[in-house]
């Protein structure tokens, strides 16, 4: 898992309605093949159907892509 860097945990705050909306995380990652799997997703009721969760994985696939 996370020791082991074959996982990255995020905790996901909403700015607008400043609170902490949920959880997710890049996991399975391969880093000798550039490989990961994004999901395991947890989002508050209050933030579901806000399209926060487009949000963060558009910027996850945006980390993945230009950072990793």
């Amino acid at each position: 898992g996370y020791y082991h860097k074959t996982t990255m945990p995020f905790i996901v705050y909403d700015k607008t309605k400043q609170g902490y909306a949920g959880s997710t995380r890049f996991g399975q990652i391969d880093w000798k093949n550039k490989v990961l799997h994004i999901g395991w997703t947890w989002i508050g009721k209050e933030f579901q159907g806000s399209g926060l969760n487009k949000h963060m994985k558009f910027l996850m696939l945006q980390y993945a892509f230009e950072v990793l």
